[in-house]
C-alpha cells in the first residue's frame, strides 16, 4: 500500500533474494501522486489549481460495484506510468467515489457535471472550466499510453499548461 515503510534489503550480502512485493511496495511508495477525495478534496484542488494554473484531473467512479472503474484503477491509476505522467503534467487529481457519495456536497458534484454513469473522467481549468471528459475509454482496458493521449487529447493538455521540468 503506498505509505507503507519500505525496508532496502542489504546489498552487502551476497545471493540477495529480493521479493517482487517488496519492490512493489517501493514502487507504490515512490510513484503515486496524491489524489483528494470527495467533496472536500475538491475544494481543495480547486484553490491549488487556481494557485498554481494546473489542470485539475478529476475522477468519478465507483470501486466498490463498477467493473469499469475498478479496470480504470488497475490499468490506469494504479500504474508508475500514470503516477510519472501525472506529476510530470502537474495534474492535481480528485477522486469522487460514488459508493462513498453519502452526503449532499458529494451529491452536489454529480448533479454539478452531469454524471450519470461512472467512471466519467474530466480535465478542469485552473479557473473550474471544463476543457473535456472521458467517458467511452474511460475504463482504461488499452493501458496507460492510450489514456493519458486520451485524456491529453480532449483536454488540449499540451497547449494549455507548461510541464514541470523534472531535473535528471
Amino acid at each position: 500500500m503506498p505509505g507503507e515503510k519500505f525496508v532496502l534489503p542489504d546489498f552487502s550480502k551476497k545471493n540477495i533474494n529480493i521479493n517482487p512485493d517488496q519492490i512493489k511496495k517501493l514502487l507504490d511508495s515512490i510513484c503515486h501522486p496524491y489524489w483528494y477525495k470527495q467533496a472536500s478534496g475538491f475544494e481543495e484542488a480547486k484553490l491549488l489549481a487556481a494557485a498554481n494554473n494546473r489542470i485539475i484531473l478529476l475522477a468519478f467512479t465507483g470501486y466498490s460495484f463498477c467493473g469499469c472503474c475498478q479496470s480504470l484503477e488497475a490499468n490506469v491509476f494504479n500504474k508508475c506510468d500514470f503516477g510519472f505522467w501525472a506529476i510530470r503534467n502537474g495534474l492535481i487529481l480528485v477522486d469522487i467515489d460514488d459508493n462513498a457519495n453519502t452526503n449532499s456536497a458529494d451529491s452536489a458534484l454529480f448533479n454539478q457535471f452531469g454524471v450519470n454513469y461512472v467512471p466519467t473522467v474530466f480535465g478542469l481549468a485552473p479557473n473550474g472550466q471544463i476543457l473535456g471528459e472521458i467517458k467511452n475509454n474511460a475504463c482504461g482496458s488499452a493501458g496507460v499510453a492510450s489514456w493519458t493521449t486520451e485524456f491529453e487529447n480532449v483536454t488540449h493538455m499540451k497547449k494549455s499548461i507548461p510541464k514541470i521540468r523534472i531535473p535528471k
